[in-house]
């Protein structure tokens, strides 16, 4: 039962650092969480591994059949450990917690209420996921001891570990009306940042005019996110807004930082013709 103990354990800690409602407590939040379900699905591939495989695995030329996250959590679809729109919002909540982890993309304006979500699917698919609970020992373990959990607990079953999953997730269930309203929220600050940068540039040199339609478009494609009826399409439609916003946004500030450079530039000729 340490496996299950260890779970346990990385899942309190989620919870504890959900309960601080912090940007930096909601982030390490959604990279505990992300890094439970992947090593839950990892040990789901071990069950596909063929004699064959484990021949290669010792001999060190295995080519690893799920090497990314979204094969894995394509093989827990397959296996019916998820649903589709379960894989979806893990997907998408891997892609954030690793542009956060990589690449320094925060996304501080929706990161409070994708991580309740986030957190809420993943208490649902564990039990799913741990069908068994690990190697026994004889040792107590206090984690395990807390929800009445020995370890000899041999039969310690499925809906028991709902039961758990369910206690753990109390009280930190996300708000729909606020999770859509914060995606919404999102873009349209954005947005209206965009619109302010592109104004500036083009007050120096006419450059890049057809970004202004799109900048509108983006608005009322926003403003769609309130009508979605399930989380999962809302956070799609959202993620395709966010990158197809984030290349404007990067166009903008590239042209923002060449002007600057230019304007440097020429301020240096003038000092030195002076």
């Amino acid at each position: 039962m340490k496996f299950l103990a260890q779970v346990i354990e990385q899942i309190e800690e989620a919870a504890v650092q959900i309960d601080k409602q912090t940007i930096t407590g909601s982030r390490l939040a959604l990279i505990l969480m992300d890094n439970v379900i992947e090593i839950l699905m990892y040990n789901l591939t071990k069950a596909e591994l063929s004699f064959e495989d484990f021949e290669a695995i010792i001999k060190d030329t295995f080519e690893e059949k799920y090497p990314d996250f979204n094969n894995k959590t394509q093989l827990a679809l397959s296996d019916e450990k998820i649903s589709q729109d379960q894989k979806d919002i893990l997907d998408i909540c891997h892609s954030y917690r690793n542009e956060a982890y990589h690449l320094n993309k925060l996304h501080d304006g929706i990161i409070c209420q994708i991580v309740k979500l986030h957190f809420q699917i993943c208490c649902e698919i564990i039990p799913n996921l741990l069908e068994r609970g690990g190697s026994f020992n004889n040792e107590k373990d206090p984690i395990l001891s807390k929800y009445g959990i020995s370890s000899y607990d041999i039969l310690f079953s499925h809906g028991k570990l709902g039961e758990l999953m369910k206690k753990i997730s109390a009280g930190r269930e996300y708000n729909q009306k606020d999770f859509s309203k914060s995606l919404t929220l999102d873009i349209e600050l954005r947005v209206k940042k965009a619109c302010k940068d592109l104004k500036e540039i083009q007050n120096d040199q006419n450059y890049y005019k057809d970004f202004e339609s799109c900048l509108k478009s983006f608005s009322s494609r926003a403003k769609k996110l309130k009508t979605k009826n399930k989380e999962s399409n809302a956070l799609k439609s959202y993620f395709k807004l966010d990158q197809d916003l984030l290349k404007i946004e990067l166009n903008i500030d590239l042209i923002s930082s060449y002007i600057d450079y230019e304007t440097d530039l020429a301020i240096d000729r003038y000092r030195e013709g002076i």
